[in-house]
């Protein structure tokens, strides 16, 4: 089938309209996520002492909802085979979901099919995505650099703190903020390289190519 011309979704590699041939009807699908805040009174004192970042440096969130009111035209002999190919999809899996009108980014969550109903030749199956708090890039970012103490290289983030994977094509040294990190051949987590939101400045010391990868998030 071609393009479609509904608003539809990919939920769990199951395209709402192609393979459901069902329609979202309802026009809020995305819900906020809460931010995780910590505020601790101050006996005697005005106010409180806010420590939402205190432990990780940075504020973290809950998980968000995405919901999706899905109908089609169905028949009574019909619906039940539409209805179980629904449940059996999707109802309890941990899936990604992408947006046709945001296809450079997906959620992931575990699928909930809240309700079922038919009326005549209509049917609606109400779905809810626990989903964690950001969007990620379908395309992850992968930048190599090589070694050169002259040179300042720089990586950029999006909302969303990762640790990068770096893979050194030979055993070298990286300046990352302040520290001195030494970089193993082959391939690497290191705790301690967060690339933040903006742009990292780091440099690269030996005759080395190195390669970070990681996938950027946003809210």
């Amino acid at each position: 089938m071609g393009k479609c011309i509904y608003r539809a979704a990919t939920i769990g590699g199951f395209h709402t309209w192609r393979d459901f041939h069902a329609v979202i009807q309802n026009s809020e699908i995305v819900g906020s996520p809460t931010p995780n805040t910590n505020y601790v009174e101050v006996p005697g004192g005005n106010g409180h002492i806010d420590l939402t970042e205190a432990l990780t440096g940075d504020v973290t969130y809950s998980n968000r909802t995405l919901t999706f009111e899905l109908v089609m035209k169905t028949s009574p002999s019909l619906w039940p085979q539409i209805e179980s190919r629904i449940y059996n999809s999707l109802h309890g899996k941990a899936v990604q979901v992408i947006l046709d009108e945001e296809p450079s980014h997906y959620f992931y969550g575990r699928v909930t099919v809240e309700s079922s109903a038919r009326s005549r030749t209509a049917g609606q199956v109400n779905l809810s995505v626990d989903c964690e708090p950001y969007r990620y890039e379908i395309q992850e970012t992968s930048v190599t650099f090589t070694g050169d103490a002259e040179r300042q290289y720089v990586l950029t983030n999006d909302r969303m703190w990762v640790v990068p994977v770096i893979t050194a094509s030979k055993a070298c040294s990286m300046v990352y903020g302040s520290s001195i990190i030494r970089l193993e051949e082959g391939e690497q987590k290191i705790a301690d390289c967060i690339l933040k939101e903006g742009d990292t400045q780091l440099y690269i010391f030996g005759d080395a190519s190195v390669t970070f990868r990681y996938r950027k998030g946003c809210l």
